[in-house]
């Protein structure tokens, strides 16, 4: 069990932006207003915790879905 719990709060407005790959995940959105973002390429789901700021803040990958499957806002229930 980690040492650490944090508990995310998520409002029903929340972002999401895919892209094809894990290097525009990082250089690009993560530099954006996005709550989530979504590799195509390999399946990664991202929280981004400080909005624009760079990098990540306090999120980073939540899941990794296999096969990678495409994902869009409708496929996210954030209620």
């Amino acid at each position: 069990m980690p040492s650490r719990l944090k508990v995310l709060l998520i409002s029903s407005s929340a972002t999401f932006a895919a892209v094809k790959n894990k290097k525009e995940v990082k250089t690009k959105l993560s530099k954006q207003d996005f709550d989530f973002l979504y590799d195509d390429k390999k399946g990664g789901l991202y929280f981004n915790e400080n909005g624009a700021d760079k990098g990540f803040g306090d999120g980073g990958i939540i899941a990794i879905l296999k096969g990678a499957p495409d994902l869009t806002i409708n496929n996210l229930d954030l209620t």
